[in-house]
């Protein structure tokens, strides 16, 4: 019986293997915030409650040095299985139709690509050729078509507030596959080692 299912075990690995999603987070950190609508004394302005009434670039929240979050998974065929990013109040889902996610664009397939255009070294992606588009003209986020670096990022959160900085990305350690492999064999063993068989019962007549 073991030896069973070693045998379906050990051919089901490597499906497994290759079928499970690579996950990777992401890291933005603000080192620029530029604004590109001025409004007249803006400093004046953005001290001022009664003049920051309806002044669009104060109600920007980001600051210089703060940093935000994302992660995405990409499965097996190479197609993204899940993508979130947050930037202040502005979250882009792929899985939340609610979410300011609209498409992704990348320089061979444009807008509607079914990813920001992955930049890969040694089989990890470490950066994005392309960006995400929201469902009006802001917000949006670039990378390298539009800061010439994959690992830079261009994003507006709000209409005249331009945020730039830099991009990593870190692949997430997945568990694994042959200690999980080694540890089910040991499990199983364990369970037909240790389960006694039951006395049988002796028919009427026989002592």
């Amino acid at each position: 019986m073991i030896k069973k299912i070693l045998l379906i075990v050990s051919m089901l690995l490597p499906a497994t293997a290759f079928s499970m999603p690579m996950s990777y987070k992401m890291v933005f950190e603000v080192q620029e915030k530029i604004y590109t609508r001025p409004v007249p004394n803006y400093q004046t302005a953005c001290l001022s409650p009664v003049l920051a009434t309806g002044a669009f670039e104060c109600n920007s929240i980001i600051a210089v040095g703060s940093l935000h979050f994302g992660s995405f998974s990409v499965d097996a065929t190479g197609l993204l299985s899940a993508f979130r990013i947050q930037i202040g109040s502005i979250i882009w889902d792929l899985l939340d139709p609610n979410s300011q996610l609209s498409a992704f664009r990348n320089p061979s397939q444009g807008l509607g690509a079914p990813d920001p255009g992955f930049v890969l070294k040694n089989g990890l992606i470490t950066g994005f050729s392309g960006g995400v588009s929201g469902k009006a003209d802001v917000p949006f986020i670039d990378w390298k078509s539009a800061t010439g670096s994959a690992n830079k990022f261009s994003a507006f959160d709000l209409p005249g507030v331009n945020l730039k900085g830099d991009f990593r990305i870190h692949k997430i350690p997945e568990p694994n596959i042959m200690f999980l492999f080694l540890f089910s064999i040991i499990l199983i063993f364990k369970k037909n080692t240790f389960s006694l068989p039951q006395p049988a019962e002796q028919e009427p007549g026989y002592q």
